[in-house]
């Protein structure tokens, strides 16, 4: 995490090194997706998830005292990395709202009670829940409502 230009009222460039990356994957349990990943692999997925944050959520200035991002969020940044290299970047069906699924004929149920999850599924619920503790979500409601299906 950097110190850029820092206006307190607004949140510093979200991204987090590949040696801080390294060193929380190190003390992981159960880091295979970016172990079996390679570099260049690595880099957009901590790329990626650092901009799927910075999007989603409005962050609270105790996330960034200082214009420094705190070391909870770049955890969060890396475990949303490693949750877009165990999907290849495809969000889960449940998050979608697909309740049930067949295969032949070709039949789906959507849960219509249920709101799709934090930007349309691509962001890890658990990371969803733990950074709400720092920020508010950016859509109005709650959540991000819109999906890949419409």
């Amino acid at each position: 995490m950097t110190r850029s230009a820092f206006r307190p009222d607004e949140p510093p460039a979200l991204s987090v090194s590949t040696d801080r990356a390294e060193a929380y994957f190190a003390r992981r349990l159960y880091p295979d997706a970016w172990l079996a990943s390679s570099a260049a692999d690595r880099r957009k997925a901590l790329d990626g998830a650092a901009s799927l944050l910075a999007v989603a959520f409005c962050w609270d200035a105790d996330a960034f005292p200082g214009g420094v991002w705190r070391g909870e969020i770049a955890d969060l940044v890396c475990e949303e990395a490693l949750w877009l290299l165990e999907r290849r970047g495809a969000p889960s069906p449940a998050a979608l709202g697909v309740k049930r699924a067949s295969a032949g004929p070709l039949a789906v149920t959507f849960d219509s009670a249920a709101a799709p999850g934090p930007v349309a599924g691509l962001i890890a619920p658990s990371v969803a829940e733990l950074a709400a503790a720092w920020s508010r979500p950016a859509a109005a409601g709650g959540r991000i409502a819109s999906t890949p299906l419409g």
